[in-house]
């Protein structure tokens, strides 16, 4: 299988204290949205909009059973995942699995990326793994 179109949309990084973290990217000189709920995800997270730099997502755990809580338990704020957008996630999800990456959620919706379809991946070499279906460019 040829691999689908994978285009670099963003670093997610984990914090437990998304406000503290925003602060000091800001003044790095990044520029935040608004801090968005996502329920599926039991997180908080905020993209940052800044033109030329690679666009950034801050994610906290927003309950005690957030995923994010072991990684952040185990080494603190962190890079936590590289996400990708592709048109055709059933497609790139054979291509992922593959290639080695077990499939960490089943796909669906996410309120923080206009509704777009996303799943987790994991790789043993790679780790976590982000891929967003991006059907409609102005939907990004």
């Amino acid at each position: 299988m040829n691999a689908p179109p994978l285009l670099f949309h963003h670093i997610g990084i984990a914090t437990k204290n998304l406000a503290q973290t925003k602060k000091i990217y800001e003044k790095l000189g990044l520029i935040f949205g608004e801090t968005i709920h996502v329920p599926r995800q039991k997180v908080n997270v905020c993209f940052s909009r800044q033109g030329s730099h690679p666009q950034i997502e801050l994610i906290e755990p927003a309950a005690e059973d957030s995923p994010i809580n072991n990684i952040l338990d185990l080494i603190g704020t962190t890079p936590y995942h590289f996400c990708y957008k592709t048109d055709d996630l059933g497609r790139t999800s054979a291509f992922l699995r593959d290639q080695g990456f077990l499939i960490m959620n089943d796909p669906g919706p996410s309120n923080a990326l206009n509704e777009n379809r996303i799943c987790f991946y994991y790789h043993k070499h790679l780790g976590v793994v982000e891929v967003v279906e991006i059907r409609d460019r102005e939907n990004t």
